[in-house]
């Protein structure tokens, strides 16, 4: 279990028994306040039995002189206006919760509304002038029941004062109990306190050893001094390095240290005073830097000073080899960067030569798909003028069968014209023109068709040679492509080659700068104070 969980449980069960203690202060306060609240509701309400009480002593007083000695009756006749009557109607006789006086408030009601009545009638008497009958009345059937009705007012006025007794009673043993209560859990904190301070005195001491024997583990000297320069603790080295205990030396001047700097401006607390933390001396041929630290309390103030003294002879010592190893690998990285930088420049300019290569396949790309395009044109239209050769053709076939049915018939027209004699010479005629016309377009026929059957060869011998010279110019399209691939590949390697060189000169240019600033940290690195 942690410390901090230790002294959280501790302080927690504290808390409990102080929190326990001031519950249980409040709820005897809230007890004792209820039972005085009771315990002075009950004795006014005791107060105005009294006072109802005296009243009817007064009521049955003053009657009896009015019926003996002839006088005026000032008290009331009315059962519901008189001091009972009130009471009875008051707030205080409402909250009774008590069932005797409960019961006693029941019972009155009947004898104190007859004696109001019997009053009444007793002064009718008077009034008469019966007063003899007036007396007798007063005597037997008055003052009877008046003395019922304050017999039964003096027990209420026992029985409050009877509950009084009893809620004093409850408020003295609830005093008792609480007092015993907090007083024996005062106790219990008190002892719980006294060995939480044991425990916790005795966790601290453990701690300070604890924290000792760390910081006297540690194998570089450790001194602590207040804000005169004394010193408050030091660690084992620091024994061992003067060869005295740690009880002799607390108390002393830390100037007794007997270090080169000590009493000198590089004074380990001289140099803190101007805000350097670090300082370093040399003494019997070894060299020692001290880091330094002010000490301050919880609030911030400068409560004291601690030095730690570190012997740097041989880390010196490989500080000054890397730095030697660092100037040669410095100018070994500077001639390697010269050389990766020439072949820097180089593959620059072959990207860029393959970047104007890859452009100018690129145009004899485009120039090769035109001439495509144009031949493809070409084969288009002699296929067409192949076609309308064709059409031609056919129109010669039909001009041929013209001819030939016109000269069929112009035979015709010849034999009936003979036939006919004399009359059909003239026909005849006709007819043998006829037959010439449709042998001459015949002929013609036959020449136009001869004409564009060799047309049609043409036509088609230049369709195949369109067609080769297509199939040509594809396959030089395929190789024009693969070559523009090709020349874009060659770019964007020679491309990637150059950034990749280029990535590689500036990692190299930075391990140059700190292998550089590493050799300048190491030559001026302190060889002594």
């Amino acid at each position: 279990m942690s410390i901090r969980i230790k002294n959280l449980i501790g302080f927690a069960v504290i808390a409990v028994f102080g929190a326990s203690l001031g519950q249980i202060g409040l709820t005897s306060v809230r007890t004792l306040l209820d039972m005085t609240n009771e315990l002075y509701k009950i004795e006014k309400t005791s107060a105005g039995v009294s006072g109802v009480l005296n009243r009817h002593y007064v009521w049955r007083q003053g009657l009896t002189e009015a019926v003996l000695a002839d006088s005026e009756f000032k008290g009331s006749l009315d059962p519901n206006a008189c001091a009972l009557g009130q009471w009875l109607k008051s707030e205080a006789a409402k909250n009774i919760s008590d069932p005797e006086v409960l019961s006693l408030l029941q019972r009155i009601q009947d004898p104190h509304a007859y004696i109001h009545n019997e009053a009444k009638n007793t002064l009718e008497h008077i009034q008469a002038g019966k007063g003899d009958e007036a007396i007798k009345h007063l005597k037997e059937a008055v003052l009877p029941k008046t003395q019922e009705v304050i017999a039964l007012l003096n027990r209420m006025e026992e029985r409050f004062a009877a509950l009084a007794d009893e809620k004093t009673s409850e408020m003295v043993k609830a005093g008792e109990f609480f007092s015993h209560r907090i007083v024996l859990l005062s106790i219990a904190a008190l002892v719980l306190c006294v060995v939480f301070a044991l425990l916790f005195t005795r966790w601290i001491a453990q701690k300070f050893y604890w924290y000792e024997n760390i910081l006297d583990c540690i194998p570089f000297p450790i001194s602590v001094t207040d804000n005169d320069r004394r010193w408050t603790f030091v660690n084992k080295p620091v024994e061992n390095f003067l060869g005295k205990k740690r009880s002799d030396i607390m108390g002393q001047p830390c100037s007794n240290w007997g270090a080169a700097i000590c009493n000198t401006e590089n004074c380990g607390i001289n140099c803190l005073e101007r805000g350097k933390t670090l300082t370093f001396f040399e003494q019997m041929g070894m060299d020692f830097k001290v880091n330094l630290n002010n000490l301050t309390d919880k609030r911030g103030k400068k409560v004291g000073h601690i030095e730690t003294v570190e012997e740097i002879t041989e880390f010196l010592k490989r500080q000054k080899a890397e730095a030697e190893l660092a100037r040669s690998i410095n100018k070994s990285i500077m001639e390697l960067s010269g050389s990766i930088s020439d072949v820097a420049k180089k593959t620059k300019d072959n990207a860029e030569r393959a970047g104007r290569s890859a452009t100018l396949a690129g145009m004899i790309k485009q120039n090769a798909e035109r001439g495509s395009a144009q031949m493809d044109e070409m084969m288009a239209a002699v296929k067409e003028i192949n076609q309308s050769s064709q059409s031609i053709n056919n129109v010669i076939k039909v001009i041929n069968d013209i001819a030939f049915q016109t000269n069929l018939l112009a035979l015709n027209a010849s034999v009936e014209a003979a036939r006919v004699g004399e009359h059909g010479k003239g026909f005849a005629v006709v007819a043998d023109e006829v037959r010439n016309l449709a042998t001459r377009s015949a002929e013609a026929a036959m020449n136009s068709d001869a004409m564009i059957q060799d047309s049609m060869a043409k036509a088609e011998l230049g369709v195949r040679i369109a067609s080769d010279t297509a199939a040509s110019l594809a396959e030089i399209m395929s190789g024009i492509n693969d070559s523009h691939q090709i020349a874009n590949e060659i770019a964007k390697s020679s491309e990637e080659q150059s950034l990749s060189i280029q990535f590689v000169n500036n990692s190299i240019d930075q391990v140059s700068q700190l292998v550089e600033k590493n050799r300048s940290i190491a030559e001026a690195a302190p060889e002594g104070a």
